[in-house]
């Protein structure tokens, strides 16, 4: 600020009103199998409804993972989800070659051309050549790519890749996507359809629309048409548009709504350049809508660009689109128009929805997929400074995998808690879906001998639930950790996440038919004495979470989920806080400002019995001269947690009628 060399008043601000940030504690995370859905992207998931439109809905395979992430998302508005795939699996595709002028006809007339080549055809390509191809940004496919079926255009020795041709693919492989479907109509058709919707608004009577329909329907042929002539492919006008008489009827019909639906653009293409772009979800919804150009030069009149594949890639929710070498150097030629094609479409003459690809998820299984859950794991959920997360979610993984999800807890992000779930095979006879001999003698075993977790940060659960799937219409076994998620973010939401998430305050599952096993006192006993926490079904009081021990065998304030997670709210709070003290000086002004700010904060929890006590020590004592040179600041915060009342003694006295109880209660 420069001295004043005259009379003048200067304002200076200074803010001293810092307070500690607010802070998660109930974002879930979790990598599971999908039908569909982008493949190794981290997603936000704020609801179940959000779930199933982003991911599909559960089959016989990923049931497990669907359900757990569907309940966490009941009770907590916060869940990222990670589909993760085989990236060798195939994703459903489509190529469309280019259209031909015609040749000779009538001026005005309507030219059919007629399907004696294919004009598209099935070509699917595996996740991971999609995902090296659109990392490239110049939007056309590598021409040394394998050909699926180079006979599928006009000539047999044309490379699809090098060819004037276009390529659609799912953003993701599964089989749900062969059931979208997408129609492109270029401009001289798109406006032959803006015509017949326009005729056929105003027709009266039923002579009317049968004239109609019969003149756009039968067109002329191509081989008779004149030189820009519109061709009008057969596929589109008689396919899906036009419904001929069926005898004895001699009535013409239209299916209108399709048409509004092919011709529902402001503003529409005009030029050989551009074409229109529709996208059906598997329901046959329309979805998604583009008018775009194949000139990677061309702008609209506002300036946005109109390049196809540069306004579909990363803003489409179902497809990418790719461009043929060939045609970027030849950009005026106009694409064909298709019928509705499905992406897993193969002949004109397979009846629609026919699904040849294999990009399911294998049959037999989640095994295939293990390695890919963990490197997802590994690079998604990591780094705290990339993505803030509370609660990891096992959906009945491998060992190896629970395992690692308590070692990114306990040793990478140090600000996270996992629960995990007994495997299924622990407590059920995978044959008969029945409880095993001995299911809680195993269960001990498998934690003890098996699973070898030793941590604070995390917990496991034993046992299975029960549930409806409404998709199937039938019951399944699900893991129960989804639900204890969604528990803990209720316990959070409606307490505070130093509150134990068990009992029948804030323990009860809802929405569930049965659990798996029900241990009595004995057997809750075997299972809680080696850190598994039961879940329970009280007769007239529901499902209870029995139980709030984490996995550290060691008997402290850490053995107990309540004080783990207190302790992880405290310390991302004050850690956030405190990186606004770096580079600041380390002298009496600034500690003191530290404990006016950390002091308040704990004042809070304590009066919202998070702990007993508390005591804050910034100052000259841990601030040495040594300290100080070593460019360190030191706080040390002292906590005193509360505890949980998990053994419940009630003595009952009979006392005499003539005696005081003072009397009694002195001898106690």
């Amino acid at each position: 600020m420069p001295n004043n060399l005259s009379p003048d008043v200067t304002i200076r601000e200074r803010d001293f009103s810092q307070v500690l940030p607010s802070v998660t504690s109930s974002v879930g995370s979790i990598v599971i199998a999908a039908q569909k859905g982008p493949v190794n992207v981290r997603t936000l998931i704020t609801n179940p409804s959000d779930l199933e439109q982003k991911f599909g809905r559960p089959d016989d395979t990923n049931y497990t993972h669907w359900f757990t992430a569907e309940a966490f998302s009941q009770q907590s508005n916060q869940l990222w989800v990670v589909r993760t795939e085989d990236d060798t699996k195939a994703c459903a595709g489509l190529t469309i070659g280019t259209s031909s002028s015609a040749t000779t006809a009538n001026p005005g007339d309507i030219v059919v051309l007629e399907n004696t080549t294919k004009k598209v055809a099935d070509f699917p390509l595996s996740y991971a050549n999609i995902k090296q191809n659109e990392a490239k940004k110049d939007y056309s496919l590598d021409p040394e790519l394998p050909i699926s079926d180079p006979n599928s255009l006009d000539n047999p020795a044309n490379n699809l890749l090098d060819d004037e041709s276009y390529h659609f693919y799912a953003i993701g492989p599964g089989s749900v996507y062969s059931n979208n479907s997408i129609v492109v109509i270029n401009a001289a058709d798109w406006q032959v359809l803006l015509d017949l919707r326009d005729e056929l608004v105003e027709a009266v009577t039923q002579d009317d629309i049968d004239e109609i329909c019969s003149r756009y329907y039968n067109g002329v042929s191509a081989t008779s048409a004149t030189p820009g002539d519109a061709l009008l492919s057969d596929s589109l006008i008689k396919f899906d548009v036009i419904v001929p008489p069926t005898p004895p009827s001699t009535d013409w019909s239209a299916d209108t709504a399709f048409l509004q639906t092919l011709t529902s653009f402001e503003f529409g293409p005009d030029e050989d350049d551009e074409a229109v772009l529709i996208v059906f979800n598997s329901f046959g919804d329309p979805v998604e809508q583009w008018v775009f150009s194949n000139d990677p030069e061309k702008r609209d009149e506002q300036g946005n660009r109109m390049f196809g594949p540069r306004l579909v890639n990363g803003n489409s929710e179902y497809i990418y689109f790719f461009i043929g070498a060939n045609e970027t150097e030849a950009p005026a030629v106009p694409m064909v128009t298709t019928r509705r094609t499905f992406l897993g479409y193969t002949d004109y003459d397979v009846a629609q929805g026919f699904d040849k690809l294999t990009g399911e998820l294998p049959g037999t299984g989640l095994g295939d997929l293990t390695g890919e859950i963990l490197t997802q794991w590994q690079e998604k959920f990591t780094n705290p400074e990339d993505i803030e997360i509370d609660i990891l979610l096992d959906p009945d993984y491998n060992d190896n995998i629970k395992r690692y999800l308590d070692k990114i807890c306990k040793e990478i992000r140090l600000d996270c808690f996992a629960i995990l779930n007994v495997p299924k095979s622990k407590i059920l006879n995978p044959s008969t879906n029945k409880p095993i001999s001995s299911p809680y003698q195993t269960m001990k075993n498998y934690v003890s001998r098996e699973l070898n977790i030793n941590s604070s940060y995390s917990a496991i659960y034993g046992n299975y639930f029960k549930i409806y799937d409404r998709f199937a219409e039938q019951e399944r076994w699900v893991p129960v950790s989804g639900y204890v998620g969604a528990v803990m973010a209720f316990t959070d939401f409606s307490a505070a996440q130093w509150w134990a998430p068990a009992g029948l305050n804030r323990g009860i599952i809802g929405n569930v038919i049965d659990v798996a096993v029900n241990p009595n006192k004995g057997q809750r006993d075997i299972l809680y004495y080696n850190r598994i926490n039961p879940i329970v079904n009280f007769i007239g009081e529901g499902i209870v979470i029995w139980g709030q021990k984490t996995l550290q065998s060691k008997s402290s304030a850490f053995d107990r989920i309540n004080v783990r997670r207190l302790f992880l709210y405290l310390e991302k709070s004050v850690k956030r806080f405190a990186r606004y003290y770096l580079f600041e000086f380390n002298d009496d002004f600034t500690r003191s400002r530290f404990r006016g700010t950390v002091n308040p904060f704990l004042s809070e929890v304590k009066a919202r019995r998070g702990v007993y006590d508390y005591l804050v020590v910034c100052d000259e004592t841990n601030n040495t001269p040594e300290v100080i040179d070593r460019n360190e600041f030191r706080a040390e915060i002292l906590v005193k947690p509360t505890r949980v009342a998990e053994f419940i003694k009630l003595t009952f006295t009979a006392v005499g009628t003539g005696v005081e109880f003072s009397e009694v209660v002195e001898r106690l």
